[in-house]
Order: C-alpha cells, then sequence, then structure tokens
C-alpha cells in the first residue's frame, strides 16, 4: 500500500504536472502529409496529432518530421517530433509539434473550435 500511495502522491505533484494532458483531443479523420507522403490524421490536439502512415512507410522515435494537415479551412503545416505508437498499429504514430508555430496553432484551433468561420486566407488570421 506505500507504493499506491507514493504513485498517487507522484501523479498529483506539480512537479510532474508535465507528464498529464492538459489539451483537449478531437477525433478527426482528415487527409494529411507526413514528410511529404500521404497519411491520415484520426486525432489533434493543440500539442500533436496521432496518424496513421502508409504501409511500409518507417518512423523513428524522435525523428524530426513535417507534417501538414489539411482541414476545410486550408492545409496547415506543422514541424515536429515523431513518437510510435505501436500498441495502436503498425502504422500508427504521433507527432508532438515543435514549439512555437503561434500562427499555425491560431489557424489549427479556428478550424477545430469555429470550423463553419474560416478565413480565405493565414494572413486574415493574423489581422
Amino acid at each position: 500500500t506505500g507504493l499506491l500511495i507514493a504513485a498517487i502522491l507522484r501523479v498529483q505533484s506539480l512537479k510532474f504536472g508535465s507528464e498529464r494532458r492538459d489539451g483537449q483531443r478531437f477525433a478527426v479523420s482528415v487527409p494529411a502529409r507526413f514528410n511529404g507522403m500521404a497519411c491520415h490524421v484520426f486525432n489533434l490536439s493543440m500539442t500533436g496529432a496521432a496518424i496513421t502512415l502508409p504501409f511500409g512507410v518507417n518512423a523513428r522515435e524522435d525523428e524530426s518530421c513535417y507534417l501538414t494537415v489539411n482541414l476545410p479551412g486550408g492545409s496547415i503545416p506543422f514541424r515536429g517530433t515523431v513518437h510510435p505508437k505501436p500498441w495502436l498499429g503498425p502504422t500508427v504514430v504521433g507527432v508532438e509539434f515543435s514549439d512555437g508555430q503561434f500562427l499555425e496553432r491560431a489557424r489549427l484551433a479556428r478550424s477545430l473550435l469555429w470550423p463553419q468561420q474560416q478565413p480565405d486566407t493565414p494572413e486574415a488570421v493574423a489581422a
């Protein structure tokens, strides 16, 4: 029981708060491009995406990548880092978006939260 109590206290500790997920995940079904290759996004958040790659395409842990998500409001390019998810399937990887990319994250938020109010150009978001 001592180990269980220690584990509960650790999870609740603010010191380890970064290990908890704060953001909302959105179940989606949209096409995308992973390092130029067609793929499918099935989960999006402000910090990353879960994607399905074509069979035979391998992605290594911590590999830098580019992911362009095609949403109704337009395509949004992200730089990121690969995190394979073999327990979800052999072709499933997570892409953690790199820090910064504020305009891209703003466009993503707008597309996910208010899909009916899409600007015609990326510049309209920045205005």
